[in-house]
Order: structure tokens, then sequence, then C-alpha cells
């Protein structure tokens, strides 16, 4: 028989068990530093995890991990929505989507 859908959730876990080639960088893009924390001379990091879409874009992105300002957070995650990836390849030789966390930080040159 055939079929198709769609779907949506969420889980937990650590990895990605079925695939077999991670997403590459494509494009990357660094984050805006908001001027009143730059002002002000507030630095922070943060980690956002990112899932990518078969086609590389970016679906979703969710802070794991704060730099300890909203600002700068809301400025990490504006930027991850932005970067591209290669398709990640699942085992089965199909692209599948994933997921990928990257660290952002805001220092004072």
């Amino acid at each position: 028989g055939n079929g198709s859908g769609t779907g949506s959730g969420s889980g937990g876990g650590s990895g990605n068990a079925s695939v077999a080639y991670m997403p590459r960088i494509v494009r990357k893009v660094d984050p805006t530093y908001p001027a009143a924390e730059r002002n002000a001379g507030i630095t922070g990091s943060g980690v956002v995890r990112l899932l990518v879409n078969t086609d590389g874009t970016v679906d979703e992105v969710t802070l794991v991990s704060s730099s300890g300002n909203a600002n700068l957070d809301q400025a990490g995650i504006n930027a991850a929505y932005k970067w591209r990836f290669t398709s990640a390849i699942g085992t089965n030789g199909q692209k599948v989507r994933c997921y990928l966390r990257l660290p952002f930080t805001f220092k004072l040159k």
C-alpha cells in the first residue's frame, strides 16, 4: 500500500543514531551584537540546538545554555536560523533531519 503524512514531536536523547554523515556548514552567520549590551560592556556565550532539515535549512532553534542575557540569547537564536548546511545522510543513504548544537559568543574586541 501507499501512504503519506506529516507529524511533529519532541524528545530527548544524545546523538543522531541513524545519521551516517552529519551536515557540514555551508554558510555561517555571526550574531549581531545588540548595541545596548555592547555599549554596556555585557559579554556572554551560550549554546543553541538546531534542527537541520533535509535541505540544509534550519527548522527550529532551541536555547540549551543561556548567556545570562536575554538579548544576547535572542541574537544567537536569530543568527542560527540563517545558517545553512549540507544535508545529513542517514544510514539508509537518504537525506535526514538531525539536531546539532552550536555555541555562540559575544565578546568585546
